[in-house]
């Protein structure tokens, strides 16, 4: 359900199907749509959705293994025949044995079964239970949960990956988004260009019609109009590389007529890409990006199951105990008082019985390999953690940094670009006064055309360095209020 306040992703069912009622009518896209459409029918998350189905199942497995597991064999037979001449008339027999296992946290193991034959006529029950502890090795709460702690473990690996690709798909769409945004505004700035290079030819004319000007100065306009000429051409292909790529990001066919809106209000857009607030705090940032910064996140999980692992291989090197307790009732043969559920509690056919049975590993030296390797794993990955903290936290101050010196490049840029349009302006009258050159004029008008696409490309640049440390303190979700559905 989508809402102004809060987003909840269920990627199989995002956004209501895009349908265009005109196939040759060019669809519009806003931020928001382009960011709510990838998620939708991007490709990566399309696999990463299916690729949760298998996961959930990993863990259910686990979990399974702790329930009642249950179990029901039946055979039925009819037999004749002749032996030393005598005769057996058909016998049939049949036999149904439901059992039942349970596995408990602390190893142990208790089934129950129960045999149900039949034969000639005659019903021969019988019941078993059973109970088999370790006492050593397989023993106690720590070392039987290993492999459903290791299952939830990577449950929240899995997860954690799952939003990872959400956030990836959301910043990698916002990259493209821009770039055929910059693609268009520096297209509507040659155009602009061209433009004011086409009257000043047109001024050049005149002014040679009247006199003022010599007739070889008009080849520097001229020229100008062809280099941008030039430029627009090659401004139109790279329009249509970037949109090609959104339509890649968006999961859509690269003949659906989409475009980005025309004006771009850059205070409007940073904005809606940072949210309520403004970005955080470096001090903040470091906390966040510890907290929730997917690959940290993911070289933590790992030390604990590690830790089991190292736990694990000690535990296979230990002796191994184990007690066994069964009784029996029923399971007698023929007629009379070993027939019939009567038997069961007759005490005519029972059978107790206590067994103890003991393995003593004599210098396993691949046990011994095992502790050692998972020792030394254990102390790779701590060290791993260290360095990926460090290195997070390094790299977190240094694009905070960066951003902080991107968004006064953006200041900067635009007092350029209003500086040298009033330069051009003062430097137009003069030229109409005759006080300057015509190639003083062109040289002006190509500062101005630098000076804006200067402004575009760092504004650009700031939007794109926003969504990219919002993803590393992993927070590119919320500005969209978006919540995955796990």
């Amino acid at each position: 359900m989508i809402n102004r306040k809060q987003t909840t992703i269920i990627i199989s069912c995002l956004l209501p199907v895009l349908a265009f009622s005109a196939p040759k009518k060019t669809l519009v896209l806003s931020l928001r749509d382009a960011v709510y459409l990838s998620l939708r029918n991007n490709p990566s998350v399309i696999t990463a959705e299916n690729d949760r189905i298998t996961q959930k199942i990993s863990l259910l497995l686990a979990e399974y293994n702790f329930q009642p597991q249950y179990k029901l064999d039946g055979s039925a037979e009819a037999s004749q025949g002749r032996s030393d001449g005598v005769y057996t008339p058909p016998t049939p027999s049949y036999s149904v044995s439901p059992s039942a296992t349970l596995n408990n946290h602390y190893g142990t193991q208790f089934s129950l079964s129960m045999d149900n034959n039949y034969e000639s006529g005659v019903y021969n029950p019988g019941v078993t239970f059973q109970i088999v502890q370790p006492l050593i090795r397989g023993f106690g709460k720590p070392i039987v949960d290993i492999a459903l702690e290791d299952a939830v473990d990577t449950e929240y690996t899995n997860k954690l990956q799952f939003k990872e690709t959400a956030m990836q798909t959301i910043t990698t769409v916002l990259n493209d988004y821009f770039s055929l945004m910059e693609a268009k505004q520096s297209l509507e700035i040659s155009y602009e260009s061209l433009k004011q290079n086409k009257q000043t030819v047109a001024n050049d004319e005149e002014m040679i019609k009247a006199g003022r000007m010599a007739g070889a100065d008009i080849v520097q306009a001229k020229a100008q109009v062809a280099t941008t000429m030039s430029t627009i051409e090659s401004n139109k292909n790279t329009v249509e590389s970037a949109r090609a790529k959104l339509l890649d990001d968006l999961g859509l066919p690269e003949n659906t007529p989409i475009d980005v809106p025309t004006s771009f209000s850059y205070p409007a857009t940073v904005k809606q890409l940072i949210g309520k607030g403004h970005i955080p705090s470096m001090k903040k940032s470091i906390d966040m990006g510890l907290q929730n910064n997917t690959n940290y996140q993911v070289a933590r999980i790992a030390i604990g199951s590690l830790r089991r692992s190292v736990l694990q291989a000690v535990n296979n090197n230990e002796w191994q105990l184990n007690l066994t307790a069964s009784t029996t009732r029923g399971g007698g043969s023929g007629a009379g008082a070993n027939a019939n559920l009567v038997s069961l509690v007759n005490s005519q056919n029972y059978n107790n019985s206590v067994k103890l049975d003991l393995d003593i590993p004599v210098d396993n030296f691949q046990n011994k390999a095992d502790i050692v390797n998972a020792k030394v794993s254990l102390q790779d990955a701590l060290i791993n953690l260290a360095e990926t903290r460090r290195s997070l936290i390094e790299s977190i101050k240094t694009d905070y940094d960066n951003l902080k010196t991107s968004e006064t490049q953006v200041e900067l840029s635009r007092q350029a670009m209003q500086l040298q349009q009033q330069t051009y302006d003062l430097n137009r009258q003069k030229f109409l006064a005759g006080k300057i050159s015509n190639f003083e004029l062109l040289t002006q008008q190509q500062d101005l055309t630098t000076a804006k696409t200067n402004l575009i490309s760092s504004q650009i640049a700031y939007l794109n360095a926003v969504a990219a440390f919002e993803q590393q303190i992993g927070v590119t979700l919320a500005p969209w209020h978006v919540r995955v559905r796990y």
